[in-house]
Order: structure tokens, then C-alpha cells, then sequence
């Protein structure tokens, strides 16, 4: 039987985010200063998932591809940046990022941003 490709997966996941996600250019993390471009969609949390104390009301979601990033994003260190009609907003990482890594291979990560 065949192994499935899962790195194929991510490169897809690519694709698909940059069809249906931010425009280019426009969500970054910020560590200490200097901002890694990332390609990015923005993922609602359930209204079940909102409990008040992790899940606060104005928190968002964020799917973030993993081609092209070089550095794993830390709720500690990074920042996500989100650029709209030239006005940036900054985030905090409230949880730490979740990989989605069917097959130990790592697709996107899932960031839980909070505004600061």
C-alpha cells in the first residue's frame, strides 16, 4: 500500500489559503521587532468554543501554512500582524499554536489571537 504524502498535503493547504485567505503581504509574525510574512485564513471559534476564559468574545482563529515559514510561531515570543486598508493590528498568541500534523507531518498551524 501507498504511503500517503503529506508534505503533497501542505503545499495543497498552500494553494487553497492563498486562493481563500489574506491577501499576500498582509499577516505577519512579529518577533522582537522583525515580521516573518505568513499566508493565512481566518478560521472562526464555534460559539460553543467561546466559554469566556480561554475563548474569550473578540478572540479570532487563524489557519497559518507552513511553506515558506522557517520558524515555528511561539505564543511567548511572536506577534500576528494583520494589515487591512493599510492599518495594522497587532495580536497577542493567547494559547500556544496547535499543529495539525496528520501522519507526524506538520500542514498548518492554528493560532488563537487575542487583541492586545
Amino acid at each position: 500500500m501507498a504511503r500517503f504524502n503529506y508534505g503533497g498535503l501542505a503545499t495543497r493547504v498552500d494553494r487553497i489559503m492563498k486562493r481563500f485567505g489574506r491577501e499576500e503581504g498582509s499577516t505577519y509574525l512579529r518577533r522582537n521587532g522583525v515580521d516573518r510574512a505568513v499566508r493565512a485564513v481566518e478560521a472562526d471559534f464555534a460559539p460553543k468554543e467561546r466559554d469566556g476564559v480561554i475563548v474569550q468574545q473578540n478572540d479570532v482563529r487563524y489557519l497559518v501554512s507552513v511553506v515558506g515559514l522557517t520558524v515555528d510561531p511561539d505564543h511567548k515570543l511572536d506577534r500576528l500582524v494583520i494589515v487591512d486598508d493599510g492599518e495594522e493590528t497587532e495580536y497577542i498568541i493567547a494559547t500556544p499554536p496547535k499543529r495539525t500534523a496528520p501522519g507526524g507531518t506538520n500542514v498548518f498551524w492554528q493560532i488563537h489571537a487575542r487583541d492586545r
